[in-house]
């Protein structure tokens, strides 16, 4: 197997597109479990089983983004301009 170098560039390219996913994360798992509980009274346990299973459901679905996204790739920027749009929306949606 040949051994590739990555260029920094590359590397802040693909660095650049973890930033906004931290910033969703972090109301998802720091945020929501608090706003749920105290606002609604869903227990934590509850909660807890909620994102586990949502973790789940991630290790299943992040392959298959990759490989849609692969077979797209040509339409990469349209479909992250729609991604950041149902990103908002859904954090938005999460909260209120």
């Amino acid at each position: 197997m040949k051994n590739k170098n990555i260029s920094s560039s590359h590397l802040l390219q693909y660095g650049f597109l973890a930033v906004p996913l931290a910033f969703a994360g972090f109301p998802l798992y720091v945020l929501a479990p608090d706003f749920y509980a105290t606002e609604y009274g869903v227990g934590l346990s509850s909660l807890g089983i909620i994102l586990l299973v949502l973790r789940l459901l991630d290790a299943f679905q992040d392959p298959l983004i990759g490989a849609i996204s692969d077979y797209y790739r040509h339409h990469t920027a349209s479909i992250m301009v729609l991604s950041s749009i149902v990103l908002v929306l859904s954090i938005y949606g999460l909260f209120c």
